[in-house]
């Protein structure tokens, strides 16, 4: 398979994923993952994007406990943070600051490209570990 077919309309995408790390790839994933969780959220139409409290949004600090979730120490801040800064100078994402009243300051985390590209692009570089992750939003 040549790679202009693999690749389609993003080899920007393939290319910046293929020189990610191990674990920066497993964030990308995960940022993935919980975008296609938000989505459906969004598409059931139980909350409504940039609520006064904004809960249903991609947080780092979100993402960085849910990347820890049942280990102990699996990420350290400082190389989650360097893995967030690395996926945004790859333009693979953006990041936006908020000040909120109740929980002070969150950075959501966006996706440049269609979630079903990057998670195409992430599984072609994982393989086939991720096989009983949920659907892509169309």
């Amino acid at each position: 398979m040549s790679s202009r077919s693999k690749f389609g309309r993003n080899p920007h995408l393939y290319h910046s994923v293929e020189i990610l790390s191990p674990p920066e790839l497993k964030v990308l994933y995960k940022i993935v993952d919980q975008s296609e969780e938000l989505c459906t959220i969004y598409q059931s139409g139980s909350k409504t994007h940039l609520s006064e409290d904004m809960p249903d949004i991609l947080t780092t600090g979100s993402l960085y406990r849910e990347l820890n979730d049942g280990e102990e120490k699996a990420m350290s801040s400082t190389s989650f943070n360097e893995y967030i800064n690395h996926l945004k100078s790859l333009r693979l994402i953006d990041t936006h600051k908020y000040n909120l009243s109740t929980r002070g300051r969150v950075m959501e985390i966006v996706l440049r490209h269609e979630i079903r590209d990057v998670k195409a692009a992430c599984e072609y570089y994982l393989g086939d570990d991720n096989d009983s992750q949920p659907e892509a939003c169309p």
